[in-house]
């Protein structure tokens, strides 16, 4: 409960308020910014209520008409809970009001115009260059657009943007159902600061073909059909959906949104494709740019077809809804690829193949290629696709042919522990027959059910092997010796079309193991948390380093916290693992050791906050911003990295641009005062920070063991400023396409010193080494992999604070 008040303290009504869906969805791996579920407006003195929120954090927008978009965030403990002490102002906005102006033609009708923030680009700091950063830190309200109505005249108005801030225009139309808005090509974005007055926005018409399509013999329309066009490269016309548009009422035909630029030497291509008609194609459409030109009739020539009947091998009945592919283009081997596909999938617009679905009489027809040499598949549900038959159709004539469909063999695979008993959710893997002793196909393991059975159906003739499949999650030990295979063996078992075989699998025992995790006693939603098996013999110590990566949510040995701060793991083999817990606060993940067995597993995860915090600065005191700073444990254990989210924002045309970023960024970089904080360290046992960036030398600390909840401050650098050195890889000589390392050392010849290196060859010619000391050095140029053979070429450098030297080998 609350109350929104306006810029001049009294009750604001009519207030937007949203639930944000990174509040509603809070154990996906999907992120919405600026996206919200509208729960209510507020009342004529701005109070408010938001019931029905499931306890845990919360988080609202507020969004009113002149005012700047407002977020508050909060957390309800418990069910039943109420918090009313929500109250807050918003901020009266700036306007951007301009014109969209069409110099030739008239604007269309239901038009919008978004404004969406610009991040301001980082600032630089002395020499030291901040690293590139695709999505800035910008606040969650700022992802969200806003918008204003294009007015008949083309005049729009969007209010309630922030001061001192650009925001990029873009424009958008009401689809043709009413659900929705989709971008609008023809109005280029713009961007501009807000408060600016008289912006022009240009309306460049769109130029369309509109025709109708008919029978060349009868004159009768034509309405399932599929039309092409393009410049250079046409494309199928769709709808807002993305679906390929192959219903015309009528025959009747209208291709939007063809951009035709001024000058373009391309031509505009058109190809208008029906079942039992020969393709019309135009290579050379005379339309100009914003011309709406209507074509007239098209008219489709009657074309033979190959009449295909698809029948079930074994009762000869025929299959409704099977797939018939024909093509004179593909090879064998793409058309079994596209026959074990979905059947669903959508090849309509597809000039290189003809395509067929089967009635309840099992027959399908497709446009033939008179004269040319076809190949032809047919795959269906549950059956085993055709033979590929190969055919060269007539040219005066239709064609039949049918193909077979068998519904294969079959295996049943049973798994159990030692004492017979069913395991589930152990995965068996299964490997086809080999074409060749080089060719090996092996699918995706499949998991056992609750009676430990995995059926493996509608397979072709000839021996199969399966064998247990035992996960062992994204992890790598360092450490590991090389040893022989350690995986199960491979059974050989012999498939013929109808007959069923049995193959029994005996496995380790599964169990289930679930807990709370908590930081300072409380619990914490959204932790991730990932099981990473652990080596038979791997020893503490030295012995067990590693890197443990997120599976995402396929991952079977990775979850993540409800709003309980509980997680649950099932079907795990038993044994010893390293439970990796990870927050958005963290920089690190905390390791526990932990031991699944086939009772019911408890374990809890209880998390400290330790850290370490100091500042970056030059040799005369001055702080270095932009220099990033690393954390990394001495001895044993598994480093993770933070897991990855996908975000969801808009691109310029306003359609979803899906990035993938981390919860909590493991790149840390100094402030402009040189300041950096490292928090979330794993403690009892020593760390080691590291500093470095281009313009300055590499620096990092001692041995550092934090006690649990210890802040360590006081860790500072001082680091000496630094140039780089470019090297380029000179034209001539012969060994152009080989790989060379470019070392640069200092010193004298009998006490010289690797100060780095790079490595350059023929498709990248120009690398750099930075974090280079002023001084006069040697760069030596050797061939990759034969470092200690003489050197092909060698230069001497003379390296300055601040600048790159240049240097060609």
């Amino acid at each position: 409960k609350g109350r929104v008040l306006g810029s001049d303290g009294e009750g604001l009504p009519g207030v937007k308020i949203l639930i944000a869906l990174d509040c509603v969805h809070r154990a996906n791996l999907v992120a919405l910014p600026g996206r919200g579920i509208l729960a209510g407006t507020t009342a004529a003195d701005g109070a408010f209520v938001v019931d029905q929120l499931a306890f845990g954090p919360w988080h609202l927008l507020f969004e009113a008409p002149g005012y700047v978009l407002a977020e508050r965030e909060g957390r309800i403990e418990r069910a039943g809970q109420t918090d009313a002490s929500v109250v807050l102002r918003l901020e009266k906005g700036l306007d951007i009001s301009g014109k969209v102006v069409c110099k030739d033609g008239e604007l269309p009708k239901d038009m919008r115009i978004g404004a969406r923030l610009v991040p301001p680009p980082k600032e630089q700091h002395g020499p030291v260059n901040a690293p590139d950063d695709d999505q800035p830190n910008v606040p969650k309200d700022d992802v969200r657009s806003r918008y204003g109505t294009v007015e008949a005249d083309g005049t729009f108005v969007i209010t309630g943007l922030k001061a001192w801030s650009s925001y990029r225009l873009i424009a958008s139309r009401k689809t043709d159902d009413a659900a929705g808005w989709k971008a609008f090509t023809a109005v280029e974005p713009q961007n501009v600061p807000a408060g600016s007055r008289g912006i022009e926005l240009v309306y460049k018409p769109e130029s369309a073909l509109i025709f109708r399509v008919v029978d060349d013999t009868s004159g009768l329309p034509l309405t399932d059909l599929v039309v092409a066009a393009g410049i250079g490269r046409e494309r199928a016309l769709r709808d807002d959906k993305g679906e390929i548009v192959h219903a015309f009422p009528d025959g009747k035909v209208r291709f939007p949104e063809l951009r035709v630029p001024i000058g373009s030497r391309k031509p505009l291509v058109l190809r208008v494709s029906a079942t039992g008609y020969k393709d019309h194609e135009n290579k050379d459409v005379g339309v100009r740019p914003g011309q709406e030109l209507d074509m007239g009739e098209i008219r489709l020539v009657p074309e033979h077809v190959v009449v295909v009947t698809v029948t079930d091998a074994v009762t000869s009945a025929p299959i409704e809804g099977a797939r018939v592919l024909l093509s004179s283009q593909k090879t064998d081997e793409e058309m079994r690829d596209l026959a074990n596909s979905p059947s669903e999938a959508n090849l309509l617009g597809d000039s290189a193949w003809k395509v067929g679905v089967t009635g309840a009489d099992g027959k399908a027809r497709v446009t033939s290629i008179p004269g040319k040499s076809v190949g032809m598949i047919a795959s269906a549900k549950d059956h085993r696709p055709s033979k590929i038959e190969h055919a060269l159709l007539p040219d005066d004539a239709d064609h039949a042919i049918t193909l077979e469909l068998g519904r294969g063999g079959t295996v049943v695979a049973k798994v159990t522990d030692a004492a017979g008993h069913p395991i589930a959710g152990v995965g068996i893997e299964h490997r086809l027959p080999r074409r060749n002793a080089e060719d090996e196909e092996i699918e995706e393991p499949r998991k056992s059910n609750g009676e430990g059975i995995v059926r493996f159906e509608a397979l072709i003739d000839g021996v199969h092997s399966f064998r247990v499949h035992e996960e062992q999650g994204e992890v790598y030990f360092w450490s590991e010796e090389e040893t022989q295979d350690q995986s199960p063996r491979w059974i050989d078992v012999g498939v013929a079309e109808g007959q069923s075989a049995d193959v029994e699998f005996t496995a380790p025992p599964r169990g289930d193991v679930h807990g709370v995790v908590r930081e300072g006693g409380q619990p914490v939603e959204g932790a991730h948390i990932k099981f990473v098996p652990r080596k038979e013999g791997v020893v503490e110590g030295e012995g067990e380093q590693g890197m443990a990566y997120w599976g995402g949510a396929a991952d079977p040995f990775s979850t993540i916290t409800n709003q309980d701060g509980e997680y649950k793991l099932e079907h795990l083999r038993c044994g010893d693992y390293s439970a990796m817990v990870m927050t958005a606060g963290r920089r690190m993940g905390a390791e526990f050791r932990v031991r699944v067995t086939p009772e019911n597993s408890v374990h809890d995860f209880d998390l400290d906050v330790s850290g370490i915090e100091g500042v970056v600065l030059d040799e005369n005191g001055s702080p270095l911003a932009g220099v990033s700073v690393n954390c990394w444990r001495m001895k044993g254990g598994l480093n993770v990295e933070s897991p990855y989210h996908m975000v969801v924002t808009e691109d310029d045309r306003g359609n979803p641009r899906v990035d993938w970023q981390q919860i909590s960024s493991t790149r840390l970089v100094t402030d402009e005062n040189g300041h950096y904080v490292l928090s979330g360290l794993v403690s009892d046992e020593p760390v080691m920070v590291g500093v470095d960036g281009d313009w300055v030398e590499h620096g990092q600390s001692p041995p550092i063991t934090l006690s649990p909840g210890e802040m360590r401050h006081g860790v500072d650098f001082k680091l000496k400023l630094a140039g780089k050195v470019e090297v380029t890889l000179g034209k001539g000589g012969p060994h152009q396409q080989e790989w060379f390392m470019a070392r640069l050392s200092k010193g004298e010849d009998d006490k010289m010193q690797v100060v780095g290196q790079t490595w350059i060859g023929g498709w990248n010619r120009t690398n750099t080494i930075g974090s280079v000391l002023p001084g006069h050095d040697k760069i030596a140029l050797r061939h990759y992999g034969n470092e200690a053979a003489p050197s092909v070429a060698e230069a001497e450098v003379d390296v300055l604070v601040g600048q790159v030297t240049k240097v060609t080998l």
